[in-house]
């Protein structure tokens, strides 16, 4: 599923113009992986949103929250939530991506991961990291995992318009009571505990979300969501320095 291409495409072409972009987001313009990385989610998500089935995929979790909310550290997945897609639809969706990306002369592999519960899929751009002399190695690549989940219900359909280093999308997503309940969930259920879930929760908090009730109820989860999260977390304070210490990297001002 891949391809190789010597021609230059045009995010090498114009890497100072995105780092311009950056630069005038705020970010470091040291982080140049990170700034490339959120790019290419851009140009992914633009892509995506171009397909009559995006009606049906909401985006969610950290990049959501960075891209769409501000969220004030950098984020590697791009996750959905589908609304009555099948797994066919979904490849063929990825697969055209790969397709987009490889007309445009960018050199990348789709790669895909099915476990007994369900497939993730990779974008793996092979030779953008040391074109843009970002790496030593030609063999290093940049990879953006995809995840897209079936099991939530009862989200809130809300389209919002993304501008962002010369894209204009508009974005189906979910309000941020929902996505709280989603990342207290997956908080609560992880057997190790993930740096980013912590502190996307105490951001969300910090944005006024209170964990939807109703959209809990839809879902099935515990009445006890909340309290269940807070018991975790005092029994997780001796971690917190090490957390801290893991997602210090992502942070976009990383004295927080």
């Amino acid at each position: 599923m891949g391809t190789k291409n010597k021609n230059i495409n045009n995010i090498v072409a114009n890497f100072s113009q995105i780092l311009e972009f950056a630069k005038g987001y705020g970010l470091l313009i040291a982080k140049k992986r990170a700034v490339l990385r959120e790019y290419l989610q851009m140009k992914l998500i633009d892509l995506i949103y171009q397909e009559k089935i995006s009606t049906r995929i909401f985006f969610i979790g950290g990049t959501a929250l960075r891209l769409l909310h501000g969220l004030d550290r950098f984020s590697e997945d791009l996750d959905f939530d589908t609304d009555k897609i099948s797994d066919r639809q979904i490849l063929d969706l990825m697969e055209g991506l790969s397709k987009r990306l490889q007309k445009e002369q960018i050199a990348v592999s789709l790669y895909k991961n099915t476990t007994p519960k369900k497939s993730y899929f990779e974008l793996r751009f092979t030779d953008l990291l040391f074109q843009l002399n970002l790496s030593k190695s030609k063999q290093e690549k940049l990879v953006i995992k995809f995840d897209f989940e079936s099991f939530w219900q009862g989200q809130n359909r809300k389209v919002t318009l993304l501008k962002k280093y010369g894209f204009i999308i508009n974005i189906v997503s979910i309000p941020l009571d929902q996505i709280l309940v989603q990342k207290l969930h997956a908080y609560i259920n992880r057997r190790q505990t993930m740096p980013r879930d912590l502190y996307d929760i105490v951001w969300l908090w910090g944005q006024e979300a209170k964990a939807d009730l109703s959209f809990i109820k839809k879902n099935k989860l515990p009445k006890e969501l909340v309290t269940k999260a807070i018991e975790k977390w005092k029994k997780e304070k001796k971690i917190l320095s090490t957390a801290k210490r893991k997602l210090r990297p992502f942070l976009i001002n990383e004295q927080n």
